[in-house]
């Protein structure tokens, strides 16, 4: 039995090369049940699953179906100061009342060890009011280090204030007589945004006890954002996928080639016999992700719509914050990635052996960082100013397999020996589009894929094109 199977798509791309394998060994077994409170949209369920028989469970004579379930909806500037005054005001009474009942614990979920961090240590609070539930890792032991805290896996004893990471979101019970659950999203930190069908409403259900008060009603804090650039990005990815797994078999050695160096960056994966067919679950992972960064959280009004639909109402509170709160750990940012790596580039020979440990913590976080570093420098980098679409389009651009792929185009096309600098643009340009490069092509670039002369014909200039079968490839 694989419970909460929807981990499958919402853990996917940071545990590709774990999942991946899994899948493989049990997708033909026979007897394998795939269970879910809160099962994916059809839209979102992974081919594997769609022709095995799908059973809906009816709760709808169950007196807990039939209980309303509402969020307070808190649209905030600042979600960590919102957090912090709504703690503050709890400590002062002592309890937090709502619908004349008062909640004496309070129970909140965010997805940032560092928020939770900048949080506790903003309002100075006691260890004994607090504890933080969170993975048991490392790098988070040295984080509440800094604060003088611990992790605290006792999910039986609570405190007057329970910090909660995914780490416990979903099937873990928690156990109060009055405790209120909180949840605090943040679209400036992507990790702490939350899936209103495969998060927020396993969190809504982590409390268990029957007779608590506060069982069927959440407090959501969380700010908004709009951003247009998400649906395109994606559907971009998805429609070169498409194209490449339906060409695939029909295309030159070179083509090939250069579409497989691309396979990690779109929708497409490698079969045992070394063929590109589209990658369905990486697509809807990212869809999923999508749907959280771009849709849900664009506005109030599309929140509340995504929580109608799961049969949650909603009441929305406008809050505005004058305060702020510094944070004391800076969570590293693509930017810190990439200089980081230089750094350890400049360490590699001199003996350190700190340089190891940094390079695996910068392949953990982005394990195309060195290649990029190291193709590019850390200046042409810089110059990018850090943008990941417009650092992997120059390096594929730079890449041998991308003038091999173009050579091979380019042998269909080339018909005679003289072209102008406007046709040398519009044969190249139908080739970057072909292959899935956005830039636009320059004249001069013909250069870089056969020998070419420029050359002036009257008042035009042009090229002459000297072809060779087995011109080697430039180096940058």
């Amino acid at each position: 039995m694989i419970d909460e199977f929807s981990e499958l798509l919402s853990t996917y791309i940071s545990r590709e090369n774990n999942i991946v394998p899994f899948i493989e060994d049990i997708k033909d077994l026979p007897n394998v049940t795939y269970v879910s409170a809160t099962p994916l949209d059809d839209e979102l369920m992974p081919d594997f699953l769609k022709d095995k028989e799908r059973y809906d469970i009816d709760w709808s004579d169950s007196k807990f179906y039939k209980e309303k379930k509402v969020i307070l909806l808190a649209k905030t500037n600042k979600p960590k100061v919102t957090a912090k005054n709504v703690i503050l005001s709890f400590l002062e009474k002592g309890y937090i009342e709502l619908n004349g009942k008062r909640a004496e614990e309070l129970f909140v979920f965010i997805n940032s060890v560092s928020m939770i961090i900048d949080i506790i240590n903003n309002m100075e609070l006691p260890k004994e009011l607090y504890k933080v539930i969170c993975a048991n890792t490392q790098e988070n032991k040295e984080k509440l280090e800094q604060i003088g805290a611990e992790i605290d896996l006792d999910f039986m004893n609570n405190k007057k204030i329970n910090f909660i990471t995914s780490t416990a979101f979903l099937g873990c019970d928690f156990y109060s007589d009055n405790g209120l659950k909180i949840i605090v999203t943040d679209t400036n930190k992507r990790y702490s945004m939350l899936d209103v069908n495969t998060q927020i409403l396993q969190i809504n259900g982590r409390i268990r006890n029957d007779d608590n008060p506060f069982r069927n009603m959440l407090l959501h804090i969380s700010n908004f954002k709009f951003d247009s650039t998400g649906d395109s990005e994606l559907n971009d990815k998805y429609e070169m996928s498409v194209k490449i797994a339906g060409e695939y078999i029909k295309e030159s050695d070179g083509v090939k080639k250069y579409y497989r160096k691309l396979k990690d960056e779109l929708f497409l994966k490698e079969t045992k016999n070394g063929d590109l067919v589209f990658n369905d679950i990486r697509y809807k992972a990212e869809k999923l992700k999508n749907n959280v960064y771009n849709v849900q959280y664009i506005n109030p009004e599309e929140l509340k719509e995504e929580y109608k639909d799961y049969g949650i109402s909603s009441r929305f509170y406008l809050i505005k914050e004058d305060d702020t709160i510094k944070s004391i750990i800076k969570d590293k940012t693509k930017k810190d990635y990439y200089e980081l790596y230089e750094t350890a580039k400049n360490m590699r020979f001199s003996f350190e052996m700190s340089y190891y440990p940094l390079l695996a913590d910068i392949k953990k976080k982005d394990n195309q960082i060195p290649e990029e570093v190291d193709c590019l420098g850390i200046d042409k980098i810089r110059a990018l100013r850090y943008s990941k679409p417009k650092i992997r389009e120059e390096v594929n651009f730079r890449s041998d397999e991308f003038k091999e792929a173009v050579m091979d185009k380019l042998k269909l096309v080339l018909k005679k020996e003289v072209y102008s600098s406007d046709e040398i643009k519009d044969i190249l340009n139908e080739i970057y589009i072909g292959l899935g490069m956005k830039r636009k092509a320059k004249a001069s670039d013909i250069k870089l894929f056969v020998d070419a002369q420029e050359k002036k014909t009257g008042t035009k200039r042009g090229y002459f094109i000297e072809f060779v079968e087995n011109k080697r490839v430039k180096q940058f």
